[in-house]
This record gives C-alpha cells, sequence and structure tokens, in this order.
C-alpha cells in the first residue's frame, strides 16, 4: 500500500474476527514499532502480547484489576471476556530508560507512537485493529498485576484481526478551518534588513526582560549580524497588524513477552 494512501484512509475496527495476523505479519508489524521516532535509540516500550488462551489470562487480570479497584459488578463481570473481541491483543508499555537527555514524557510519547505503527503496519498487511484505552490503561492495580513497576504506563491495548464487517465509508476531514487559522496566524519568514524598524520593540522587550540597557549602535550591530546570517536564523511573524514576535534558528529541528 502506498504510504499516502495508508495515511489518508486508516481507519480503526472495532469488529474484530480470526485470522489475526500469523507470524510473519506479526513480526513485520512489531518492526514498524521499532522504526518509530525515538531520541536516543531508547526502545522505551515494552509489548505483552497475548493470543489464543493468553487472552483469557490477560481477561482474567483485568477482571482482578477492575474488582480491587472497586469498580461496578458490570465492569468485573465484563473485563474478563475484553481480550475476547479479537485475535490478537498487544499491551503496549511506555518503559522508562534511564537518561540525562530524553525526559520521561517524551519516552512515553515514542511508546503512544509505537502504537499507531503497528496498526498501521497491520492495515497495510490488510488486517484489521483498534486503539483501546478505556479503564484499563488508567488502572492502578493492572500494572502490577503485568509485572509492571513505576514508571512503567500502560499506553494502549491494540486489538488486531480482520475486520467483521465493512468498513464504514470515512467522513471526509475538514481541513479549511485549521489550514486557514495556521495561515492566518503566523508565517515564517527569512529575516531581512528592511525588518530593522519592526523589530526595534521586540529587541527592546528583550533588553527589559533582562532588565539590561545596550546603545543604539550594539542593536544596529546585532540586527546586521542577524539579517547576514539569513541561512541560519528567521523569523516567525504573526499576522498584521502585528509585528514579529519571535526569532529561531532553522538548523534546529525490546523483545516481546508472548502469551500464547
Amino acid at each position: 500500500m502506498h504510504a499516502l494512501k495508508l495515511l489518508l484512509e486508516r481507519q480503526s475496527c472495532h469488529a474484530l474476527q480470526e485470522p489475526g495476523p500469523d507470524e510473519k505479519q506479526l513480526e513485520l508489524i512489531l518492526r514498524a514499532a521499532l522504526r518509530v521516532p525515538d531520541f536516543q535509540n531508547l526502545k522505551p516500550f515494552e509489548f505483552i502480547i497475548a493470543e489464543g488462551g493468553g487472552r483469557e489470562r490477560l481477561g482474567a487480570l483485568m477482571q482482578q484489576a477492575a474488582c480491587a479497584s472497586g469498580r461496578p459488578q458490570a465492569d468485573c463481570d465484563r473485563a474478563a471476556r475484553m481480550p475476547l473481541r479479537a485475535p490478537l491483543v498487544i499491551v503496549v508499555v511506555a518503559k522508562a530508560r534511564a537518561s540525562e537527555i530524553v525526559p520521561l514524557f517524551e519516552q512515553q510519547l515514542a511508546a503512544g507512537c509505537a502504537v499507531m505503527a503497528m496498526q498501521m503496519a497491520a492495515f497495510a498487511l490488510g488486517l484489521a485493529g483498534v486503539w483501546r484505552s478505556g479503564w484499563p490503561m488508567h488502572d492502578e492495580h493492572l500494572p502490577a498485576l503485568l509485572g509492571l513497576a513505576p514508571p512503567d504506563r500502560i499506553v494502549g491495548f491494540l486489538y488486531l484481526g480482520s475486520a467483521a464487517k465493512a468498513y464504514p465509508p470515512a467522513p471526509a476531514p475538514d481541513t479549511g478551518a485549521g489550514a486557514a487559522l495556521v495561515r492566518g496566524a503566523m508565517r515564517i519568514e527569512i529575516l531581512r534588513a528592511s525588518d530593522h524598524a519592526a523589530w526595534r520593540p521586540l529587541w527592546e522587550a528583550y533588553l527589559a526582560f533582562y532588565n539590561t540597557v545596550l546603545p543604539d549602535d550594539i542593536y544596529a550591530l546585532t540586527f546586521s549580524r542577524l539579517s547576514w546570517r539569513w541561512r541560519q536564523l528567521m523569523r516567525l511573524s504573526a499576522s498584521p497588524p502585528r509585528g514579529p514576535d519571535k526569532i529561531f534558528n532553522s538548523s534546529c529541528r525490546p523483545l516481546p513477552l508472548s502469551w500464547r
């Protein structure tokens, strides 16, 4: 499947049936997860795969967690059947790695990207799936029952199988409002010498913030250096009648555990 077609046509499917992914397909799905954006290549995630009888084991733990959390009896009864809604379920865990550079939140985002990458890969392979969350994702008892420990966090349950019914027509996305907002709110331009006067208020606000006073020749020299280095420095401008707001540097831009 063409990459752009996949991005534009992907849909979730709640009604799943056999067959689920075979061994070769599952390997491809997991490999897709390993290609997500991951600063420092920490691989801050873990996959718990439940299929066959493993789904019943997962359901039993969900039911135990629901009862321990004092959820309504209906939730406790239903929890045991939840993983049976698909031939295969992947519990995706954000597994924090020790790092002085990559904060926990960024690692959790990478784990979330892994869920989406696996669903996209499954869709491209002709399978179907849905990224589920609900109370099990936020339950305080389920992680420990799965052998996890803080700050490990469940970021989703990826249910995979074959579509039990045809996909409904996807509504056409309304990108006009969002695109207009972006175009109307700001624009990014090369910093030019003609911007000298418009940048004066920004310079003065910068100095005021740091309780600093500098002569005009320093401002002129600084601006000339910025505009000369146009390949590295650009400005972020709000739409008229406001002036430039910011400046930025353009150069700044695990094995799965299977239950079978």
